[in-house]
């Protein structure tokens, strides 16, 4: 825990980091960062479509964003505002994460998953990282309080359908794999420490697991966690690599 910052931001990259990665965006990276843009500014995209069957509740007054997982796109817009700050995107960034998080809620009232995968909610908790200093102290704290319940719902609540629970001895992709992601953006945020800091020791103690099992099923010949190359060299990977550039 001594080693989480006390400033925002944490995930992925922060204030010592952030010049060089606003550099390559600018620079070595230009031909990609414009598409980080597209996706960024463009209408809901997902090439697998919705996990979740339910109806959607109504956008809230004022925005236009629909109510969706947005999670993913709103990581790219938060790295683009970053890179090229925007009164427009920062606003739509804003509609996104409250949007998502209704979208999250009305899934789990509906008992089905948000996704297969944590990929899209990985995503909210980094733009909600990446643009923290622009937003208020109580769009911090209903935002965050909101986002801990439903890691907390993604973790414990019973009978929820279509729900990725495999763990480390699995691809580790799933719901719970959300935790230790959360517990570094929150912890002692005074929003909700103690599902902060429950969400931080879940996920730590599964990574701890998790590392040395994947060591012994590479062995000396680098075995996958799955026969299928789909998943050890795509969605299995990414629990690997969140980890170790969250950690460094």
């Amino acid at each position: 825990m001594a080693r989480i910052r006390k400033d925002h931001p944490r995930l992925f990259f922060n204030a010592d980091t952030w010049p060089a990665v606003k550099e390559r965006a600018l620079t070595a990276c230009k031909d990609h960062f414009a598409e980080v843009k597209r996706h960024a500014d463009g209408p809901w995209a997902d090439e697998g479509g919705e996990w979740a069957v339910i109806e959607r509740p109504p956008a809230r007054p004022g925005s236009s964003v629909d109510v969706r997982d947005w999670g993913k796109q709103l990581m790219a817009a938060a790295l683009a505002h970053r890179v090229e700050p925007s009164p427009q995107r920062l606003q739509r960034i804003k509609d996104m994460l409250w949007a998502s998080l209704d979208y999250y809620h009305a899934c789990y009232a509906a008992g089905q998953d948000v996704s297969w995968y944590s990929t899209s909610r990985i995503g909210w908790l980094c733009a909600f990282d990446w643009v923290w200093r622009e937003l208020r102290p109580d769009e911090r704290r209903e935002m965050g309080a909101s986002m801990l319940r439903h890691v907390d719902d993604a973790l414990h609540k019973p009978n929820i359908q279509r729900r990725n629970l495999a763990g480390f001895q699995s691809g580790y992709y799933g719901a719970d794999n959300i935790a230790f992601f959360a517990g570094v953006v929150f912890l002692n945020e005074v929003i909700d420490d103690a599902r902060a800091l429950m969400c931080l020791r879940t996920g730590y103690n599964e990574y701890q697991k998790l590392l040395p099992y994947r060591a012994k099923l590479a062995g000396d010949d680098g075995g996958g966690a799955s026969p299928t190359l789909g998943y050890t060299l795509a969605a299995s990977g990414r629990a690997e690599w969140n980890f170790f550039h969250a950690w460094h």
